[in-house]
């Protein structure tokens, strides 16, 4: 799991190898820019806008409970300042980061819900029950949503981010060892297929610019109001990486500095080092869907040209 914080006047980052992935438990852990951690880890805290779309989706009618149709279709009103889409499907409302779909997906499996499948995820922070909150109205850290998204190309499987993983003696001896809090937030089969939709924000969404990256990529942008703060927090079949930008105070980075502009260039820079001459793997694949009685007709088809992120 890698984690980069850019804030005007200061930069922090925090790193660490991939401890969300089965497959790399056994790696280990080390962390740039000590001086930052404490304050990454305990003090700040920001408005998650697009992300939290994650958790509403993925406790959606479409996905956990077991009915398994991706062709699940939400109404997205003219409310928007952006333009009106009609009738489309969740797959194509995550991947552009449509607010109405999120807020009656959210209405409709109840805030409560979205809240607890959150907690699965590992975050820990108080998360107020009411509506606004599927848009990103709450404040938890980055460490945090980092983290949790480490579940979904980890499986469904939430492995506890630390710093430390051991201390040993000159001589190599183990002094001291840490072992992380590992358990199952999802089934497997959820994990694959917000996986899959996740990656449809890459390919024809918000964050399509990284399509052109040579590896299996997948995310959510996020644009908090006026621009305040913008996130990328995204993932390989071996990595995961969560990149915020924005101010000490809260002050608008400017006009149209959304999760994809501002803060997915950054993420882009970072994956491109990490996983340079590293096979990256692949993701699992997403479940057959089979035969679903819902209508396919939509008024915007998922591949549709985009009109810019939400916020």
């Amino acid at each position: 799991m890698a984690l980069g914080l850019y804030r005007k006047k200061r930069k922090f980052g925090v790193t660490s190898e991939p401890r969300g992935h089965k497959a790399r438990r056994g790696g280990n852990a080390y962390v740039v820019q000590k001086h930052a951690a404490r304050r990454l880890h305990y003090d700040l805290r920001l408005e998650l806008d697009g992300v939290m779309k994650s958790w509403a989706v993925t406790r959606g009618p479409s996905l956990d409970p077991g009915e398994k149709r991706l062709a699940v279709h939400v109404e997205d009103h003219p409310i928007e300042y952006n333009k009106f889409e009609g009738t489309i499907s969740l797959r194509r409302a995550l991947a552009q980061s449509r607010n109405i779909p999120a807020l009656k997906l959210a209405d409709r499996i109840g805030i409560k819900t979205v809240i607890e499948y959150a907690h699965r995820f590992g975050i820990t922070s108080n998360i107020p029950a009411y509506l606004p909150v599927a848009l990103g109205s709450a404040e938890i850290t980055p460490l945090e949503q980092t983290s949790a998204f480490s579940v979904f190309p980890n499986d469904g499987v939430h492995v506890a981010p630390r710093y430390i993983t051991k201390v040993t003696d000159y001589d190599g001896r183990i002094l001291e060892e840490d072992f992380s809090d590992i358990k199952d937030a999802i089934k497997s089969s959820t994990a694959r297929t917000m996986t899959a939709m996740l990656r449809e924000v890459v390919l024809h969404g918000t964050a399509a610019a990284a399509a052109k990256m040579p590896y299996p990529l997948a995310g959510k942008t996020g644009t908090t109001n006026d621009f305040t703060d913008a996130w990328f927090i995204g993932f390989s079949p071996s990595l995961t990486c969560g990149v915020w930008i924005g101010y000490d105070e809260k002050k608008s980075l400017g006009d149209k500095e959304t999760g994809g502009h501002a803060a997915l260039p950054v993420w882009m820079q970072f994956m491109d080092i990490a996983l340079a001459g590293k096979d990256p793997g692949e993701f699992h694949s997403a479940p057959d869907q089979g035969n679903t009685s819902v209508a396919r007709r939509v008024d915007t088809p998922d591949v549709a040209p985009g009109d810019g992120e939400l916020h």
